[in-house]
C-alpha cells in the first residue's frame, strides 16, 4: 500500500511568541512525506524576513504571506495551496503528540468513507498546567451526535480530506467564529466524521484565543447552528448505537466520563425537543443511568470544576 502524504495546514496572526513552544511539536508529528503549509495572514509581530529564516530551518515547511483578511479566508486559501488530499489542521499557540499525524493517516487509510477525525485532547494553560482532559464519542454516529456539545471535537486536532471539504464549499464566513462547527455539520450530512481514542493534542487556553475573544458571538452562533441540527438527529439510532458503544468505551481510558458525556449530549438532544418521548431506552442504558448514578457525581463535579478554570483564565 502506497503511504499517504499530509499537508499541515497552520493559519498564523500574531501567534509569533508561541512558536517557540509549539512549532517543534508540529514539526515532530511530522513526516519526511509530509508538509507544512503555514498562511501568514498580515502578521504583525513577525517580519516576512524572520518567517523565511523559519522556513529555511526545514524542506517540508512552505511559507506563503498575504494581506490580513481574517481566519476564515486564510483556512479556505490555505486548503487550496496544500499538495495533499489529507490536511490536518494546526494552531500555532498548541502542542501535539510525536503520534497525532501517522495515527490519523492510519485511520483515515483504514476508514475510505470518513471525510474528518478528530482525538481526545487536553486543556492546558500557557504555563503548562493540566486543566482536564475531553474525551471524544469514537463511533462515526455518536461523534456526530456529540455536534450538540461541540467542545468535544476541537478544530486543531481534525485531518480531514480536501475533496470533501470543497465538496461542501469549505468554512462558511457567516459562521465565523463557529465556523469549524458549521463545516463539521456540512461534511456530517454526506460522510462520516469520527474520532480516536488518544490524546494527540494539547489545546493552550489562553485570553488570545480566537474563542476568549470572541465568547459572546461564538455562543450566539454555535447556538444558532446547534438549534438547527438538533432537530435532524434520529434519536432511535443514536440510542442503539450508545449500547453497542458504551461496550468499547470499557476498554478505553476515560469509559466514564464517555458514558457521562454521551448524557450530556442526550440531555441537550432533550432540552432542544422536549416533545420527544421514549419508545425504547436500550437495556444497557438504563442500567448505566440506574447504577451508576452515584459514580456519575465525581466525574460531573470534575467536569464543572474544568470548566470553571476555563472561564477564570
Amino acid at each position: 500500500m502506497k503511504v499517504q502524504a499530509c499537508s499541515v495546514l497552520l493559519p498564523l496572526y500574531n501567534g509569533s511568541k508561541f512558536i517557540d513552544q509549539s512549532f517543534n511539536t508540529i514539526l515532530a508529528s511530522m513526516r519526511e512525506i509530509d508538509e507544512l503549509v503555514i498562511v501568514n495572514d498580515g502578521s504583525e509581530d513577525i517580519s516576512v524576513e524572520d518567517l523565511k529564516k523559519l522556513e529555511s530551518r526545514d524542506s517540508r515547511i512552505k511559507i506563503i504571506s498575504k494581506e490580513h483578511s481574517g481566519l476564515v479566508e486564510t483556512l479556505n486559501y490555505g486548503i487550496q495551496l496544500c499538495e495533499n488530499e489529507l490536511i490536518a489542521r494546526a494552531d500555532i499557540d498548541d502542542k501535539y503528540s510525536p503520534k497525532r499525524i501517522s495515527r490519523q493517516i492510519q485511520f483515515m487509510s483504514n476508514h475510505p468513507n470518513c471525510a474528518a477525525v478528530f482525538s481526545d485532547y487536553q486543556i492546558q494553560d500557557v504555563s503548562g498546567r493540566n486543566l482536564g482532559i475531553i474525551p471524544t464519542a469514537i463511533s462515526p454516529l455518536l461523534t456526530r451526535f456529540s455536534l450538540i456539545n461541540p467542545q468535544r471535537t476541537p478544530h486543531p486536532s481534525v485531518m480531514f480530506r480536501k475533496s470533501a471539504v470543497l465538496e461542501v464549499n469549505g468554512y462558511k464566513s457567516e459562521y465565523y467564529p463557529a465556523e469549524d462547527l458549521s463545516l463539521w455539520i456540512d461534511l456530517s450530512k454526506s460522510f462520516e466524521i469520527a474520532t480516536i481514542p488518544e490524546t494527540l493534542l494539547y489545546y493552550t487556553l489562553h485570553k488570545g484565543n480566537i474563542t476568549s475573544k470572541n465568547q459572546s458571538l461564538m455562543i450566539a452562533k454555535t447556538e444558532s447552528l446547534i438549534t438547527s441540527f438538533g432537530k435532524k438527529i434520529s434519536i432511535e439510532a443514536i440510542l442503539h448505537e450508545a449500547e453497542r458503544t458504551f461496550n468499547i468505551y470499557d476498554f478505553t481510558t476515560h469509559a466514564m466520563t464517555r458514558k457521562v458525556l454521551f448524557f450530556r449530549d442526550l440531555s441537550r438532544y432533550l432540552r432542544q425537543n422536549p416533545e420527544y418521548r421514549f419508545t425504547h431506552l436500550p437495556k444497557q442504558i438504563s442500567l448505566f443511568a440506574q447504577t451508576c448514578r452515584p459514580n456519575l457525581i465525581p466525574v460531573v463535579l470534575d467536569l464543572k470544576k474544568m470548566q470553571k478554570r476555563r472561564k477564570n483564565l
